[in-house]
């Protein structure tokens, strides 16, 4: 069987360090350009991490963090090299065969061993402790990526909070040699959010074009419940700009807008530009951080240091970083893209079909870490406290079947009409409504910023339960959800509410809003 994907790993001299998904394999040959201003800078995690401001002293303890390879492997005196040469205790790793194992000594070693490397260091500078580590090894298959996500998830002591992907291949592939394996893998990906996994992957390396003709974008960083990782050049001291020569199919950050999935609503509502073609299709990336190879990752592969770059890198970057911020945080995508200021926007550059601007776009998404930023967000949501799962909650089910929790015997109560006519209380003209979502459980506060509210002006909230798409399937759940305090003050309204249930769900917040007092 012909493998399914190819590795997202760049050396600046020596290009793709990876399997290319041909019967043939070819390599990716990238030198840098004589044109660059800038010589070859290369980062350490630590410095990195300190570059995006990720804050120190996270309380995160006994995070799992999966990593999804399809070839190569790890050695521990690379680890152990790697972490004398970061101050880092050693790393320890735990192999999970799913019908292949860890084998060092070909060109993948160099995925495998950044992604190791990557997510230990940040995870460690974020909590000054080490992660458990689960790398799962399967075969280079389309089918491959599904199991991987089932066995992260999967009940038990050693479920994984997060899981990395820095494989994969472009969509055309994807449909043409295993029709409905992407449909299938994200919905393995949807349910395992609601187990609590959070899953980062790449983006690609070949710019808009992900190594095929006219624009691609790469599987499977387009599953819309998968947090897609763009890449940028990050010069100490030089604004960050996209990761790309400009050329379709040259070397640069992948993104675009998929074939296969529509835009999901998180996206939509809060600023992602449409596909130009007018599809409403699902916009990827949906975040970004260093991926030039000119700019790369220092870590040791076959005893020896040396910079890696590619948006390989990305995706366990911020699997360290989420890992740190608790456990079981399930899909954050709509938490990011309602909270744009937890990112730098990235406002030069091309991948080739698509030029950087002004808020989100396909070249790198929300943008890269304010890690401070992201770092209180998930703080604020009642996530990011592994120790936040609401006392006297029952067993985790999916939101499916919700419906078989309610109690026995439901009361319904009949309406009793509609107030109104003379004397009843009216409503102004200013008065309007909107709505909020948010994937969690525990306690969330949020505000409502708007000028014309005051201390007197009347606001309604109400919290619902939905499934996937919030504008038109919300039902009654068996979580305990209320809206504990509605404070309207000047200039805004601030609003605390209680999820109680074990794991994040999907939540709809309806507000009433009537500045005017009446």
């Amino acid at each position: 069987m012909a493998t399914a994907s190819k590795s997202y790993v760049k050396h600046p001299r020596r290009g793709v360090i990876a399997h290319t998904s041909e019967p043939a394999a070819k390599s990716y040959i990238e030198f840098p350009s004589p044109l660059k201003a800038q010589a070859v800078s290369n980062w350490r995690v630590a410095a990195l991490c300190a570059a995006y401001k990720v804050p120190q002293g996270a309380c995160a303890s006994g995070s799992v963090i999966g990593i999804l390879e399809l070839g190569g492997g790890w050695t521990q005196p690379d680890l152990d090299k790697f972490s004398t040469n970061n101050g880092l205790p050693p790393i320890v790793v735990t192999d999970v065969p799913l019908g292949s194992t860890n084998t060092p000594g070909g060109a993948a070693d160099a995925e495998v061993l950044l992604d190791i490397q990557v997510v230990a260091a940040v995870y460690h500078y974020a909590t000054g402790k080490m992660p458990t580590i689960k790398v799962f090894w399967a075969p280079n298959q389309f089918q491959s990526f599904e199991a991987v996500v089932k066995a992260a998830a999967a009940p038990g002591a050693g479920r994984c909070d997060v899981l990395s992907i820095s494989w994969g291949a472009d969509e055309k592939r994807w449909t043409s040699a295993a029709p409905g394996a992407a449909e299938s893998l994200e919905a393995a990906i949807a349910q395992a959010a609601q187990d609590g996994l959070v899953v980062f992957a790449a983006s690609g390396d070949n710019s808009s074009g992900d190594s095929d003709s006219g624009a691609n974008v790469d599987m499977p960083s387009s599953c819309p419940h998968i947090l897609g990782c763009g890449g940028t050049t990050k010069f100490p001291g030089v604004e960050e700009k996209v990761w790309g020569t400009g050329n379709p199919d040259g070397e640069g950050t992948g993104g675009g807008y998929s074939n296969i999935f529509p835009m999901p609503l998180w996206q939509s509502a809060n600023g992602a530009p449409p596909d130009p073609e007018g599809t409403s299709a699902r916009m990827v990336p949906d975040v970004a951080a260093n991926a030039d190879p000119q700019t790369g990752y220092l870590v040791v592969i076959n005893g020896v240091e040396m910079p890696i770059g590619g948006t390989s890198a990305v995706a366990p970057f911020y699997s360290g970083l989420f890992a740190a911020f608790g456990q079981k945080l399930g899909f954050v995508g709509q938490t990011l893209w309602q909270n744009e200021a937890a990112f730098t926007d990235i406002t030069e550059g091309s991948n080739g079909q698509f030029t950087a601007k002004a808020g989100p776009d396909p070249c790198t998404g929300l943008g890269v870490p304010i890690g401070t930023a992201l770092a209180a967000v998930f703080s604020a949501c009642g996530c990011g406290d592994s120790d936040s799962t609401p006392s006297g909650a029952q067993g985790s089910t999916s939101p499916s079947t919700f419906g078989s929790n309610l109690p026995a015997k439901v009361v319904v109560l009949q309406a009793q009409g509609r107030e109104g006519g003379a004397g009843a209380p009216q409503v102004s003209a200013a008065s309007y409504t909107g709505f909020a979502l948010w994937h969690g459980s525990g306690q969330v506060k949020f505000q409502i910023n708007d000028p014309s509210i005051t201390a007197d002006s009347r606001v309604f909230v109400s919290i619902s339960e939905y499934n996937t798409d919030a504008r038109v399937d919300r039902f009654v759940g068996g979580a305990q959800m209320t809206v504990s305090n509605v404070a309207p003050t000047n200039g805004a309204v601030v609003i605390l509410a209680n999820v109680n249930w074990p794991t994040a769900l999907n939540v709809r917040f309806d507000y009433f809003v009537d500045p005017q007092q009446v």
